[in-house]
């Protein structure tokens, strides 16, 4: 069987989400034409040589967004995809088994996440009302204090309908249906519940869609243009102020992550289900960034204590 063909039948086969289809089908197609161009495009001629040049080649191949290497994590993430593919085709009984057996994957590098301050977020709140229609004020400042107050990703933010959305005097939340459709329910501080009852009462447009953030023609938001709106904030903020920081909507999300460990809110145990990830070892990596940045606030001059 054709490499190309065991790709159509796993696709057809699992129920990934939209965008999660997507983002495989650009990594699977990657594959099958680097497969193609080695002259191994039949899942028989596979084997765990030539599948670690392919994760090799991706390692090393340039990136033509920055000039320099993909990143980690985008190396990781071509790992995994091919790697449940191939599993897929053993279970089906297409693939021997040796090929996918010790599974070498690349290391995802350890860094610390740079994120925004509250000072960053009145900047921005206070750029929201600058330009542009009122309407789109009152929705942008509900998007960002939403994403600072919840750490929702920017899919999650634009999938989310107005039935999912409870604000009462006594509790406020959101339901949230995150990555791989499952669902998690996700409570509302005091300033994002204001921010989005604003934004229900004044800042949508007259429409029937049933999607609580609409843009301004009344269609519904994309991830970009969520980023995009987070970007005009800055330039209107002004830079300077966020010099080594990228402001998007993952950069919320990280701020999120690190600001709930440094207030004591909660475990990172729970800081996970907040997020909606699968594994406790993918929330890790923010409480290592909470760990760095705790580590430099406390630490004390050696120098200036021995003076």
């Amino acid at each position: 069987m054709l490499v190309s063909h065991a790709v159509e039948e796993m696709l057809l086969a699992k129920d990934y989400t939209s965008s999660s289809n997507r983002r495989r089908r650009e990594v699977y197609d990657d594959f099958v034409g680097w497969a193609e161009r080695e002259g191994v495009p039949d899942l028989s001629q596979l084997s765990r040589p030539i599948v670690r040049r392919y994760i090799a080649d991706v390692r090393t191949r340039p990136n033509r967004k920055n000039g320099g290497h993909y990143a980690s994590a985008t190396q990781h993430t071509h790992a995994a995809y091919v790697r449940a593919l191939l599993r897929w085709c053993v279970d089906e009984g297409w693939l021997n088994e040796d090929v996918v057996r010790n599974f070498e994957m690349p290391k995802l590098e350890k860094k610390v996440v740079h994120v925004l301050t509250y000072h960053h977020y009145e900047l921005m709140m206070k750029s929201a009302g600058e330009g542009f229609m009122d309407a789109l004020h009152t929705r942008d400042r509900a998007i960002l204090s939403l994403m600072m107050d919840t750490g929702l990703r920017a899919m999650e933010v634009c999938s989310l309908r107005r039935e999912d959305v409870s604000i009462t005097p006594h509790e406020s939340f959101i339901r949230v249906f995150g990555k791989g459709r499952k669902e998690r329910e996700v409570g509302l501080g005091k300033q994002a519940k204001i921010a989005m009852r604003r934004c229900e009462l004044q800042g949508r447009p007259e429409s029937s869609s049933p999607l609580f953030f609409l843009d301004r023609a009344s269609k519904p938001l994309t991830p970009n243009a969520i980023d995009r709106m987070l970007y005009r904030l800055r330039d209107v903020a002004g830079r300077k102020h966020f010099e080594g920081i990228r402001v998007s909507a993952h950069t919320l999300r990280h701020t999120f992550a690190v600001h709930y460990m440094e207030s004591g809110s909660g475990d990172i145990y729970k800081l996970s289900r907040l997020l909606g990830h699968e594994s406790v070892s993918t929330t890790e990596r923010y409480l290592r960034a909470f760990q760095a940045r705790d580590a430099r606030r406390n630490s004390r001059s050696v120098l200036d204590a021995i003076s």
